[in-house]
C-alpha cells in the first residue's frame, strides 16, 4: 500500500478511531439501540477495523497481537474517553436533568412549545443548575435511581 499518511499521522488518526469506536460499543451497551445509532455504530466500526489493517504497512505489526504495545494504545485511548467525560460530564448532566424537570413540568406539550418559548424554560432550568451545581456539587440534584 501506499502510505497516505505519515507514520505519526497514522498513530494520531488509529488513536481517534479507536477512541471513536471504544465509544460507539459503549454507547451500544448502555443502552443506545436506536436504528440511526446503530447504524453510525456499524459503520464507525467498520471504520476502525479498515483503519487498524494498515498497522503492517506502518511497521507496527505488533499490535495486531495484544501486546504490551496494543495495551498501552489502549489505556491511552481509556484515558482519552476518560478525559473526555471529565470535561463534558457537567453540560452533560445539565442537559439531562433540564429535559427532565422540563418534561415533569410541561409534559409532552413542552416539545409542542414554540422555540422561543422552549428555549427560555431551558435557559432558566441550565440557570439554575448551574447555581446548584457551583454551590453544592451534585448531593443535591435528586437521583431517585439510575438506570
Amino acid at each position: 500500500m501506499n502510505n497516505v499518511f505519515s507514520l505519526k499521522q497514522y498513530k494520531w488518526l488509529l488513536m481517534a478511531v479507536e477512541t471513536m469506536a471504544h465509544m460507539v460499543e459503549m454507547a451500544d451497551r448502555y443502552g443506545a439501540k436506536n436504528k440511526t445509532f446503530q447504524k453510525f455504530r456499524k459503520e464507525t466500526l467498520k471504520i476502525s477495523d479498515y483503519v487498524f489493517s494498515f498497522v503492517g504497512d506502518y511497521g507496527m505489526s505488533e499490535l495486531k497481537d495484544r501486546t504490551p504495545q496494543y495495551k498501552k494504545m489502549e489505556e491511552a485511548v481509556r484515558k482519552h474517553i476518560y478525559d473526555f467525560n471529565m470535561a463534558t460530564f457537567p453540560d452533560v448532566l445539565r442537559v439531562v436533568l433540564m429535559h427532565r424537570d422540563a418534561l415533569e413540568k410541561y409534559g409532552r406539550a413542552y416539545y409542542k412549545m414554540p422555540p422561543k418559548k422552549r428555549v427560555a424554560i431551558e435557559m432558566a432550568f441550565l440557570e439554575r443548575y448551574d447555581k446548584e451545581l457551583k454551590k453544592n456539587g451534585i448531593k443535591n440534584l435528586g437521583f431517585s435511581t439510575l438506570q
